[in-house]
């Protein structure tokens, strides 16, 4: 199979995926936000976001920088099992930490289901260490469509079992113990299906530790200042504001998660050729080339998403979670507006990290950081969940541009505005004429849709593509 047809089936395997789990994921949404009430699943987002959080927070960049060393090295198995003991090493004492952490920092009598409820997510932290890790070799290998597999029926059954417990009546903790079964089976999964691509063990070599992580230390400080202002928004607002305003804001903030993912479907097989592209005898030109095509091809997805949710999130609130949570509609259209960004920010990153330049991707995210934590710790308690996502938004678009500019200095790409501009033309007649003939929801969203890929082929965006051609040359 070529590069081309590689990188095309990856995508499409994982896009596939997605949508399924996107599925399930609004079905188990409606349920949880319809059974538990808005201060419930207010408490529910505020253990999920605690428990990802310490996830993330000690990624350290290390499955990053596995995906891009795998290519380079001859002993991809070695690298792989220090790689994995190495997280795992570190996943203990976080794991640890974050249970004392949420004694101090939900402490309170009324926040005692808040408190339990991230002592029994607590395994889901040592579960995404083993599967990331292992998710990292599918990248480098171009094999992601196994994961793709794996998390549709680890979603799959996840999700069937909040089902039978909502419709059993069960409690909020054996709600937060389905989502910990989940994590736990895509890991043993993920696990499974890696083996036949390098053998699975586990080495512990305090000197190639010392190793790997010097060698990810930039990337993975960048990590976790990325992720404290990724989910800093919903714990500050869990801490500043009551259960309701974290309800109303988890609702908006669950499709902004749905979305953000969508490019890594694509980034995932383009990375590795990135980073040869970067290192390549020829030069630079085959890295811009790759990253305009890149970035053009998740431009295209990012405006579609972007003007089918502006236009209709009151309705996709409405049809998910109820009258309810119809407060949500505001802060999902500015939160949209963020994923979009992310799509070509993600690219930027990790173009960033292919040029060897992970420590400035440190030095954006720490700016970030440090503008989204003062601007919610001032605004969140007047404007609440508005303000919070207004603010991410704007990380985003701060962070983007930082991105860009340092991509140029370090490569010399200049992004063009030929297949933008006029995708941008394609967005704004798909929000005109949705907004010009109200349907359903079902029925905009397919019009929408169609509408969009009409104007892509009258503007001839197919053409400008060409991304096929460009990898087939990679």
């Amino acid at each position: 199979m070529t590069v081309a047809r590689q990188v095309a089936w990856n995508t499409i395997a994982q896009t596939l995926a997605r949508a399924a789990v996107l599925g399930l994921a609004v079905v188990t949404t409606g349920l949880l936000t319809r059974y538990l009430g808005v201060a419930g699943y207010g408490d529910y987002i505020v253990v999920s976001v605690y428990i990802l959080f310490f996830a993330a927070l000690f990624d350290w960049g290390i499955p990053t920088m596995l995906a891009r060393e795998i290519p380079r090295v001859e002993r991809a198995d070695d690298l792989v099992a220090q790689a994995l003991g190495l997280r795992l090493a570190l996943a203990v004492p976080v794991t640890l930490l974050a249970a004392g952490i949420a004694f101090l920092v939900y402490g309170g009598a009324d926040e005692d289901r808040v408190r339990k409820g991230i002592l029994l997510a607590l395994p889901t932290i040592l579960a995404i260490s083993v599967s990331n890790t292992f998710i990292a070799v599918f990248q480098a290998r171009l094999k992601m469509d196994r994961v793709a597999a794996a998390e549709i029926v680890a979603q799959a059954t996840g999700a069937g079992l909040l089902v039978v417990l909502v419709l059993t009546e069960q409690s909020f903790y054996e709600l937060v113990l389905a989502t910990v079964l989940g994590s736990v089976l895509f890991a043993m999964l993920v696990t499974l299906l890696v083996r036949r691509l390098v053998r699975t063990s586990l080495a512990f070599d305090l000197e190639v530790w010392g190793r790997l992580l010097r060698l990810s230390l930039p990337l993975g400080l960048a990590v976790v200042v990325g992720t404290i202002y990724f989910r800093a928004d919903a714990l500050l607002l869990s801490l500043l504001k009551q259960s309701e305003d974290v309800g109303i804001y988890g609702v908006a903030y669950r499709f902004y998660e749905m979305t953000v993912s969508f490019p890594t479907f694509f980034l995932a097989p383009v990375f590795p050729l990135l980073s040869a592209a970067a290192i390549s005898a020829a030069g630079l030109a085959e890295f811009t080339g790759l990253l305009q095509r890149s970035m053009d091809v998740l431009l295209t997805a990012a405006v579609l998403i972007v003007s089918l949710t502006l236009v209709l999130a009151p309705e996709m609130i409405h049809l998910v979670s109820g009258e309810s949570f119809e407060r949500s509609a505001l802060p999902l259209r500015i939160l949209i507006v963020g994923s979009g960004l992310s799509f070509v920010n993600s690219l930027f990153i990790y173009a960033l990290v292919a040029l060897d330049r992970q420590a400035k991707v440190l030095v954006i995210t720490a700016v970030a950081l440090v503008l989204n934590i003062a601007l919610n710790l001032v605004f969140i308690p007047r404007f609440s969940y508005n303000a919070a996502a207004t603010i991410a938004t704007g990380s985003q678009l701060v962070t983007l541009a930082a991105a860009v500019f340092l991509v140029w200095r370090y490569s010399g790409f200049s992004p063009s505005g030929r297949v933008p501009l006029r995708l941008a033309v394609a967005g704004v007649a798909v929000a005109g004429v949705l907004l010009l003939l109200p349907l359903p929801l079902g029925a905009s969203l397919v019009l929408g849709t169609g509408l969009y890929a009409v104007m892509l082929l009258l503007l001839r965006v197919d053409r400008e593509l060409q991304l096929r051609e460009l990898l087939r040359r990679a």
